[in-house]
Parts: structure tokens; C-alpha cells; sequence
């Protein structure tokens, strides 16, 4: 699906539709996001959250690699992971990153595709359902994203 961008909104809508019934889905899910700089990756990950109910600040996990917020309700978490600043997948394990894959869990991971390998291993945990999203700049305004 190739989905242009131009509010807030159509954020939300693309959230809700990704994450679905929350109540039906029994597997962690990850949201492996791909795109430069200002592509709008933590904007996305601000609706994901509004999508499950966290009400929490969504802070980008830039110099903490990852943040981690309660789903309300729910014994699953809103793990926010931003992967620019590592270089190899001993990191990956070192965070624990595959601890992750439980429960409900939606695992967002900013620069994913720094470790697309890795992260395609994911589905071996827990029946980890993956969505790659690719997102790019169009203008101030404007984003696209291929899902």
C-alpha cells in the first residue's frame, strides 16, 4: 500500500487500521519503520499510541535507544526503539531486544533497516507478526509511506 500523507489525522487512521482489534490480536507485534532523517518516523509512533490508548509523551528514544510505555488495560507494552546510532547486532542483544517479543507488545523500531536480517528473525519468537514501513519526505507538509 502506498499512502500519501498530508495531516495528523491520516496518521491515526493508518494506525488504526495497521494495529486493528487489539483485543483479537494475541502476538507481539513490530512496526519496523524505514527513512532519512524527517521522514516522520516518531510522528508515526506518536499515533500508534494514541491508536492502543497510551497517553503517555511519545519522546523519541534517539540517545536511550529504547522507551517503553503500559498499554492501558493490559499487561503488554508500546516498546519505542530508535536504532541509528548502533552499528552491530551484538547491541541488539545487549538491550535485550528479543525479551521484547511477548505478550501483546507492539514493538516500534525506528532505522529497522539497519538490521533487517535480525529484525526478520522476529517472527521465530512468539509468532512476532512484522510490518515494514517505509517512509519518506515529500515536502513540510507532505509524507509517503509504502507499507
Amino acid at each position: 500500500m502506498n499512502q500519501i500523507i498530508k495531516n495528523i489525522d491520516e496518521y491515526k487512521k493508518i494506525s488504526e487500521k495497521l494495529l486493528g482489534n487489539r483485543d483479537a490480536i494475541k502476538v507481539p507485534h513490530v512496526i519496523a519503520l524505514v527513512g532519512d532523517l524527517g521522514s516522520g518516523k516518531t510522528t508515526f509512533t506518536k499515533s500508534i499510541a494514541k491508536a492502543i490508548g497510551v497517553t503517555q509523551e511519545i519522546i523519541s528514544p534517539t540517545f536511550i535507544i529504547h522507551r517503553e510505555y503500559l498499554i492501558p488495560n493490559s499487561k503488554s507494552y508500546l516498546h519505542h526503539l530508535d536504532l541509528y546510532r548502533l552499528d552491530h547486532e551484538f547491541e541488539l542483544d545487549e538491550i535485550g531486544i528479543k525479551n521484547l517479543m511477548k505478550n501483546q507488545n507492539v514493538i516500534v523500531i525506528e532505522w529497522a533497516d539497519k538490521f533487517r536480517k535480525y529484525v526478520d528473525l522476529f517472527t521465530k519468537i512468539n509468532d512476532t507478526k512484522i510490518t515494514w514501513i517505509e517512509m519518506e519526505y515529500i515536502d513540510e507538509g507532505t509524507r509517503r509511506l509504502i507499507i
